[in-house]
């Protein structure tokens, strides 16, 4: 995580040296853009024994942003838009104990976001779009299935669990675009878990928690128009 972090500073420490987009013909066009996407949703695990490391799970998808610019003397925009992802059944990379056998996640989200345009070259044809805001995500699918074996108890659990509706993430990004063609990085972090319950009971009756975080690094290939 701490390389992809240090990758958008450095992208953002880039556009600071190129001059700002015109911001009289930002107002008067604003902009679209649709993209395709590879998704890695890095899901990290909690249960009654603590943190059990990060699992990576592949996904694609598709998504489509409107930057509506709002300020006269900078080339400020409020970017509004929709994704659709995709995560399939990861039972290939089982969850092992104490964890699960599949993953499996389809998400829409809003993202909505404050984007500033940075214009390089003679005509302002290669953009620079580094970007921040919120992701309002909406799981259609999220199903886990655990399995737990308790090795000092000797007591096995197993059960299916399906994650929250909503999730709440905080979004860092920057957009790279040439007469129009995209490349877009995006790093979504959740700031709610996706899996909050619990399972089985301890010696003292009490039941053991299952949560689980899951953070979000996108890349897109898209048009902008």
């Amino acid at each position: 995580m701490k390389k992809i972090i240090l990758t958008l500073v450095a992208a953002l420490a880039i556009s600071g040296s190129a001059k700002a987009e015109d911001s009289g013909k930002a107002i008067a066009k604003g902009y679209n853009r649709v993209s395709v996407m590879y998704s890695a949703a890095f899901a990290t695990p909690f249960s009654g024994g603590g943190k059990d490391g990060v699992r990576t799970h592949h996904g694609v998808g598709v998504s489509y942003a409107r930057g509506i610019a709002f300020c006269r003397s900078l080339p400020l925009y409020a970017e509004v838009g929709a994704s659709w992802q995709y995560f399939p059944v990861s039972s290939g990379d089982s969850w092992d104990n104490p964890f699960a056998e599949g993953l499996e996640m389809m998400r829409i989200s809003v993202p909505v976001n404050i984007t500033y345009r940075f214009a390089l070259g003679k005509n302002g044809n290669f953009k620079i779009s580094p970007s921040t805001g919120l992701n309002f995500g909406f799981n259609a699918i999220s199903k886990v299935d655990y399995n737990y074996w308790h090795m000092v108890g000797g007591t096995g659990y197993g059960f299916d669990t399906d994650g929250k509706v909503f999730q709440l993430g905080w979004l860092a990004g920057v957009n790279f675009s040439y007469k129009g063609f995209n490349i877009g990085l995006a790093y979504c972090l959740d700031l709610m878990p996706m899996f909050d319950t619990t399972y089985g009971v301890n010696s003292y009756g009490q039941p053991y928690p299952f949560k689980v975080n899951t953070d979000n690094l996108q890349l897109s290939l898209g048009y902008e128009f």
